[in-house]
C-alpha cells in the first residue's frame, strides 16, 4: 500500500480519529471515527470521494463511509444541492440497488453511509472469462429492475458501467448508486456531474 500523509489526521489516545481534519485516506485498520466507526480497511475511490470499510459500533454491522472529496466538498452550494438529490436518491428501496443510509458530516467532512455487498464487480468477473447466456441474461435482467425502480423517482444514474454492478457468488446483482434528478427532461447539475468524465465511453449518443 502506498504511504499517506497523516499529518493533518488528528488522533485521540487509543487510536481513536477525531472528526475534525479527517483524511480518508490516512485512515488505518483499527481507528475509530466519530466515536462509533471502527475502520476495517480502505476500500478504493471514485471521482466522488474516498470508500472506507468500517464497523459501526452501535449496530455491530459492517457498512462502507464514502468520505466526498475536499474540493468537491468545499462548495457549499454544490453539498446542498447535491444531498438534494441524495434525499430523492433515498426514496429508491430495490433489492438490486445498493442501499444508502445517510448523509454524515463529520467535523468538515461530508460523509455517505452505505450497504456493504460483499462481493466482485462486473468487470473482475468478465475479465475471468465469458458469461454464460443464462448468466449473462440474468444481470441484465437485474441491473434493468434495478433502473426501471430509478427511473420511476424519476432519476437517472450517470456512471453505469461494469465498475458500477456488483455481483455475488450466490447470484445476486446490486448497482452502485450515482443517481441524479430529472427536471423538466434534463438532469440537475448536482456534483455527481463530476462522475460524467470518469467514463465517456460508456455515455448513451
Amino acid at each position: 500500500m502506498a504511504e499517506t500523509d497523516t499529518s493533518t489526521l488528528a488522533t485521540t489516545a487509543g487510536g481513536q480519529a477525531s472528526a475534525l481534519g479527517i483524511e480518508a485516506e490516512a485512515l488505518t485498520s483499527g481507528e475509530l471515527v466519530a466515536q462509533r466507526y471502527r475502520v476495517v480497511r480502505q476500500l478504493g475511490q471514485d471521482p466522488l470521494g474516498v470508500s472506507v470499510l468500517v464497523e459501526d459500533q452501535i449496530w455491530g454491522e459492517e457498512i462502507v463511509l464514502k468520505f466526498l472529496h475536499r474540493q468537491i466538498a468545499s462548495h457549499e452550494a454544490d453539498v446542498q444541492t447535491f444531498i438534494h438529490e441524495l434525499r430523492d436518491a433515498r426514496k429508491i428501496v430495490h433489492e438490486n440497488i445498493l442501499n444508502m443510509y445517510d448523509v454524515l458530516l463529520l467535523g468538515s467532512s461530508h460523509v455517505l453511509s452505505l450497504e456493504h455487498f460483499v462481493g466482485h464487480t462486473l468487470t473482475e468477473e468478465l475479465q475471468r472469462g465469458a458469461l454464460s447466456v443464462r448468466r449473462g441474461m440474468k444481470i441484465v435482467w437485474d441491473v434493468c429492475r434495478g433502473l426501471q425502480a430509478a427511473h420511476h423517482v424519476p432519476l437517472i444514474h450517470q456512471d453505469l458501467t461494469p465498475d458500477r454492478v456488483l455481483l455475488n457468488y450466490t447470484g445476486d446483482v446490486k448497482i452502485v448508486r450515482n443517481f441524479t434528478v430529472v427536471q423538466d427532461g434534463a438532469t440537475s447539475p448536482g456534483l455527481a456531474d463530476a462522475a460524467l468524465l470518469h467514463a465517456p465511453t460508456y455515455l448513451a449518443p
